[in-house]
Formats: structure tokens, sequence, C-alpha cells
């Protein structure tokens, strides 16, 4: 799958249940998330595993292999909240491959490991446009593990990080997050702006409105 070496392939099937019954997890599962289990997921496989032993690619720093689950789905929706839960437990970068009805969608988080400790911090989860079986839209190249894992984020956004003010992948990853709350603040806002009849009201909302459009114009190239 993916046009990756046959040294990759890993093909081992993960039963659901061990996610959402708390065999693989730490803490307890709302139940919403549970159904979520049930009903959009039909099968989880492992299929690869990229890493300097699989492949021809160095390790990186922060990403020391990268796995590649494929996803059987039971129609287009798939949650967050289920890929939060099982990126949130396996110490290692996951690229996600859904398919479902001749198609196919990838999802990665940006993800920090601190293998020492055990701890994982999923910053935010990036998702593709579902796209045909045979479109290939991603980049699985990069002189390091670390340069991969950036090339798959930008691949899977559609270069979306690149409109964002950062040095480095995270400044950008936490730069695009920041945006997005502002933004929220900003939608938020102008509807009070509309709906608001007291013309001084208006002027405060108004203001307010400008100082959250300096701070996203602050954020973004």
């Amino acid at each position: 799958m993916l046009g990756l070496p046959k040294s990759t392939e890993f093909n081992r099937f993960l039963p659901k249940q061990k996610f959402y019954k708390d065999l693989y997890t730490h803490t307890s599962i709302p139940s919403k998330t549970k159904n979520y289990f049930v009903k959009q997921i039909k099968s989880i496989t492992w299929e690869n595993k990229i890493d300097h032993t699989t492949m021809n690619i160095a390790k990186g720093s922060l990403v020391e292999e990268i796995e590649v689950f494929r996803v059987e789905l039971h129609d287009y929706e798939i949650d967050d909240s289920v890929l939060y839960i099982i990126d949130e437990n396996i110490l290692y970068h996951i690229l996600f491959v859904f398919e479902y009805n001749n198609k196919k969608k990838y999802s990665i988080s940006y993800k920090e490991i601190n293998r020492e400790a055990r701890t994982i911090n999923i910053h935010k989860i990036f998702h593709s446009d579902w796209v045909s079986e045979d479109e290939d839209l991603l980049n699985l190249s990069g002189i390091n593990l670390d340069n991969m894992y950036e090339n798959l984020l930008n691949s899977i956004s559609n270069n979306e990080l690149d409109k964002f003010l950062g040095d480095t992948l995270k400044e950008k990853v936490l730069s695009s997050i920041e945006y997005e709350k502002i933004q929220k603040q900003v939608n938020n806002l102008s509807k009070k702006v509309k709906n608001e009849k007291q013309f001084n009201r208006q002027i405060e909302l108004n203001a307010e409105l400008k100082k959250l459009k300096n701070k996203v114009s602050k954020i973004l190239k």
C-alpha cells in the first residue's frame, strides 16, 4: 500500500475492541466515543512500519518510526475522538489511511512523544479530503524521518501550515491552533456586532473585533 517497500510491510490486525474496552488505554473512555468505535470503524490493520531498519531513511531527532494504519469504515464519518484514543496510546507517529466506497482519506497528528516518561502530547489532527483510490497526494519522502513526517503533514493539510509564521514545524502548528481559536472569536463577535441595536455598544464591539483581527494578522505570513 502507498507504494512503500515490501520491507516495511507489517500487516497486523488490531481488534478495535482493545481500544474502546480499555485494554490498550489507561483512562476511561466516554460512552459516546465507544459508540463511534463500534458504528464508524469496520476494521483496523497495522499495514506498515517505516523506520531506518525497514527502508533507506535516517532516524529523526523527534520521529523514530511512522506507522501506517489502514482503517476500513462503515461510512465517510470518523470522529476525531476515536483518533485521539488510538494515537495517544501508541508511542509512535501514526499515518491513518481511511477507506470507504472505493475512496480514501488520510489523517496524521502533530504529536510529541517522550519515550522515557512514556507521555504523548497531541496538539492537532490534520485531515485530507476524500480522494479516489488511484489518486496519490502523499509525499512519502525525506532525508530523515523528521523530514518525511513534516512532508506528510504538509501534503495531508494541503500545505495549510505554509501560511503561518514560525521557524519550526511546532511553531507553525501552534500558530495554526491559535489562528483557529481567534478566528472562532472573530466569527462570534461579528455576529454580535450585526445583531447589536445600540450604536455605542456597536462601537465597543467593533473595537474588540479590530483587536482580534490584528492578532490574526500577526500569526499569518
